[in-house]
């Protein structure tokens, strides 16, 4: 098991993400949770912490590829798309959000096209009442498959919450 996060998921973007899109994510994020918009909330402030953290580590090339040496020799065998992607299930299932967003995001780095994983990671947030994350999964979604109704329906509940109009195409 590693003993240190996986940036790249607490970044929502894939190993192999370019430093624009490493750099467009955290910024994207940081506005999501910077304590000077959300006061009095612990979480927020711990997420933008972990944020910070992971930018510090990802967005500077050389500390990059120490982190990805670090990760290839901690990582115990590759576990498959439809592994993971049933750990989220199950996790999902047992209301364990946080793992069950965690193992949504591994299967998407497997499988970057996948609704089904995008959908479960999309019902965790929504768990946690992440609405932007919310959107963002269900903004993912629409742009694979743009008939996928229970992304609008998500995504409907999440623009509610965050008082935005939903995007469709």
């Amino acid at each position: 098991m590693l003993e240190h996060p996986d940036y790249y998921s607490v970044l929502h973007v894939s190993k192999q993400a370019t430093q624009g899109d490493i750099k467009q994510a955290f910024r994207r994020l940081v506005r999501q949770f910077h304590p000077d918009l959300n006061p009095n909330n612990p979480a927020a402030a711990a997420r933008f912490k972990q944020l910070c953290e992971a930018y510090q580590v990802l967005g500077h090339p050389h500390r990059r590829s120490r982190y990805d040496r670090k990760l290839a020799s901690d990582d115990k065998p590759s576990q498959s798309f439809q592994t993971v992607y049933l750990q989220g299930m199950k996790q999902l299932s047992e209301r364990n959000y946080s793992k069950a967003i965690a193992a949504f995001t591994q299967a998407i780095a497997h499988k970057p096209t996948s609704i089904e994983a995008y959908l479960g990671r999309c019902q965790a947030h929504d768990g946690l009442q992440a609405d932007r994350a919310v959107f963002e999964d269900c903004y993912q979604i629409l742009q694979i498959n743009p008939q996928m109704a229970q992304a609008y329906y998500y995504q409907g509940r999440a623009a509610r919450a965050i008082g935005v109009r939903a995007r469709g195409n």
